[in-house]
C-alpha cells in the first residue's frame, strides 16, 4: 500500500510541475508524462521516498525568466534523488539532493548552465522517444538512460559528482551528452569504431602535434578552445543575463552561437 500511496505522489508531484509549463510552453516539454519518473521510481528507487520539503522545494522552483519553467530539470532532480546512495538516506527518505540544491539551481547566477541542461534534457528525451516509437529500445531501456543522464547532469551541475551512486568526474555537459551517445548504442548493440594501432596513433600524434603548432597562431577553432569557448557551453553579455548564447558548433573561420533570450520574471 504504501509503495502505491508513494507512486501515486511522485505522479501527483510530476503532472503538477508539467501543468506549471503548460501555460508558457510547446513542443517537446509538453510531450514529457508522468510514466518515466514513475516506471524509474519503481525500477530503480526501491523504497526510497522523496522528502515534503523537497517535493515542496522542487515545486516552487522560481527561475529568474518567464520563457521557460524547466520542467526537465525539475524532472531531473528527482530522478537524481530517487537513486541517492545508502549513506544518503535517512529513514527511508533520499537526501542526495536538498532543499537548497534546488534554491540554487533556480539563482539568476546558475541560469546559463541550468538553460543548456533543459536543452540537452529535452533532446535527449525527444532521441529516447524516437527509438521507443521504432520499438528499438523497451520503455524499461529508456527509463534507464534517462535517468542516468539526468542524475550525471544534476550531480554536475551540484559539483556533487562522487556521492551518487555512480562516482564519475565528467567535466562538461558535452562529456555527459557523449557518454549518453555511448549508452544508447551499447542498448542498440551497435559497436564503436575501432581503435588505431600504437604505430598509427604515434604517427597521427606527431602530425598533430606539427599542425597544433600552427593552429595556435592563425586556426580561429583553436584560438577559441584555447579560451574555453567549447560546444555545449553557455554564455551571456556582461551585465545581459537575459540572453544567452550557447555554442552549437565550430565553422570554418568562426563559431556558430544560437541565442535564448529570457523574458524577465514579472514583479
Amino acid at each position: 500500500m504504501r509503495s502505491r500511496l508513494h507512486s501515486l505522489h511522485v505522479w501527483i508531484i510530476w503532472k503538477h510541475c508539467v501543468s506549471l509549463s503548460a501555460s508558457t510552453q510547446a513542443g517537446p516539454e509538453r510531450l514529457l508524462s508522468g510514466n518515466y519518473l514513475e516506471g524509474f521510481a519503481k525500477e530503480f528507487g526501491g523504497s526510497r521516498k522523496l522528502g515534503e520539503v523537497f517535493v515542496a522545494a522542487v515545486v516552487t522552483m522560481r527561475f529568474p525568466t518567464e520563457s521557460s519553467k524547466f520542467p526537465f530539470v525539475r524532472a531531473a532532480l528527482r530522478a537524481t534523488n530517487l537513486i541517492s546512495p545508502k549513506h544518503k538516506v535517512a529513514n527511508g527518505i533520499s537526501q542526495l539532493v536538498s532543499k537548497s540544491d534546488c534554491v540554487s539551481l533556480s539563482s539568476k547566477k546558475a541560469l546559463p548552465q541550468a538553460t543548456a541542461a533543459e536543452q540537452l534534457l529535452s533532446e535527449s528525451w525527444n532521441r529516447l522517444k524516437e527509438c521507443g516509437k521504432t520499438n528499438q529500445l523497451t520503455v524499461g531501456q529508456c527509463n534507464a538512460l534517462m535517468g542516468k543522464l539526468s542524475s550525471r547532469i544534476i550531480l554536475f551541475m551540484l559539483k556533487k559528482q562522487n556521492e551518487g551512486m555512480e562516482v564519475c568526474n565528467y567535466k562538461s555537459f558535452a562529456e555527459i551528452k557523449e557518454k549518453f551517445t555511448e549508452d544508447i548504442n551499447n542498448e542498440l548493440g551497435i559497436q564503436p569504431a575501432p581503435l588505431t594501432t600504437p604505430a598509427e596513433a604515434s604517427s597521427s600524434g606527431t602530425e598533430k602535434r606539427e599542425m597544433s603548432s600552427i593552429d595556435d597562431v592563425s586556426n580561429p577553432h583553436c584560438v577559441a578552445e584555447h579560451k574555453g569557448f567549447k560546444p555545449e557551453k553557455c554564455f551571456v553579455e556582461k551585465g545581459e543575463l537575459s540572453k544567452i548564447f550557447k555554442l552549437e558548433k565550430f565553422q570554418t573561420g568562426g563559431v556558430f552561437f544560437r541565442q535564448y533570450t529570457h523574458a524577465p520574471t514579472k514583479p
